[in-house]
């Protein structure tokens, strides 16, 4: 990214297969980096040319930093506008969990237009024994729980260990214990 940020311009036009219905759109964004703080903001244009609907969205986002930007909490900000929807946004921290580099946690909160709202927190730890995940999300519809665990498992003749996912370069019986 240059001293002033970067610039992209995107055009895409879509003719659907057997049919009349084309679409295009044209998006243009801005994003740079200040201070270690991360801002974009983005115009786009969406026209149904089968039935000339246009949509025009507005989107900005925010990025900043608390403590070290490598490992630091950062707090997130998106808000965006569109004809078709209205405004929606959305806010939340995330980072890893202070003093412990293998431990990562995030929360988020969305709401939208028409009462629409949502949310998510998780929790990710990546230990020699595996990889375990925890999240909860919800909105104004549903409600989720979901849990995760991968890892390496060798059975030797000492006994079971775990570890992280094997790689190509980990003989199996190269485990804790292992000859």
């Amino acid at each position: 990214m240059g001293r002033f940020g970067s610039l992209s311009l995107s055009w895409d036009r879509q003719t659907y297969w057997r049919t009349a219905n084309r679409t295009q759109s044209m998006q243009f964004a801005w994003n740079a980096m200040v201070r270690n703080v991360s801002v974009g903001v983005s115009v786009q244009r969406s026209t149904s040319l089968y039935d000339s609907h246009k949509d025009n969205i507005v989107a900005m986002s925010l990025s900043v930093p608390f403590g070290n930007p490598q490992q630091a909490t950062r707090a997130r900000f998106t808000t965006t506008r569109a004809d078709s929807t209205g405004a929606t946004g959305s806010a939340g921290v995330s980072g890893y969990v202070p003093g412990q580099e293998s431990l990562f946690y995030s929360v988020n909160q969305r709401y939208g237009a028409q009462q629409r709202y949502g949310g998510d927190a998780a929790l990710q730890y990546a230990g020699q024994r595996g990889d375990y995940s925890l999240g909860y999300s919800y909105s104004s519809d549903s409600r989720n729980l979901s849990y995760g665990m991968s890892g390496g498992a060798v059975l030797h003749e000492d006994g079971l260990t775990l570890s992280q996912p094997l790689g190509e370069h980990q003989h199996p019986g190269q485990g804790a214990g292992g000859r």
